[in-house]
């Protein structure tokens, strides 16, 4: 059994062997809709406030994790249906951040207090309505 710590980094490999994750797209997890487990997010190195996907953690620990899709509005399906269905389950997502390639730091386990939906612009610099997963550490 992996122990996480936080503060700690991890080969990716070997979290998402441990955890049976697929090795693409920031929001992971393992099994199929509707057994999903293992919940995830990575978060991305050197997010702006200008990047499609300007995910934040403020100063008292509130993450906004915006979902996945990269032109147009964003759907409710792969990694945001995951999400979509841990908040509704209270299910903890456990978060890393992409320190370099191949290097995670782990950040905790947070639960999704709400789901919003927000304007940020997509790949094609157009408006978008994209998916806000606000957590908090549990």
């Amino acid at each position: 059994m992996l122990n996480l710590t936080v503060g700690q980094t991890y080969n990716s490999d070997v979290i998402e062997k441990h955890f049976g994750l697929k090795n693409q797209g920031g929001i992971r997890y393992s099994g199929r809709w509707p057994n999903i487990k293992n919940l995830t997010v990575i978060l991305s190195e050197g997010q702006t406030q200008d990047s499609i996907y300007p995910d934040r953690i403020s100063k008292d620990g509130v993450l906004e994790y915006v979902g996945e899709g990269q032109q147009g509005d964003q759907k409710l399906q792969w990694g945001n249906r995951a999400l979509t269905w841990g908040y509704l389950q209270r299910e903890p997502v456990r978060v890393l951040r992409r320190v370099r390639v191949g290097i995670l730091e782990y950040m905790g386990q947070f639960l999704i207090d709400k789901v919003e939906t927000r304007v940020h612009m997509d790949r094609a610099l157009r408006a978008r309505g994209a998916f806000v997963f606000v957590m908090k550490k549990s």
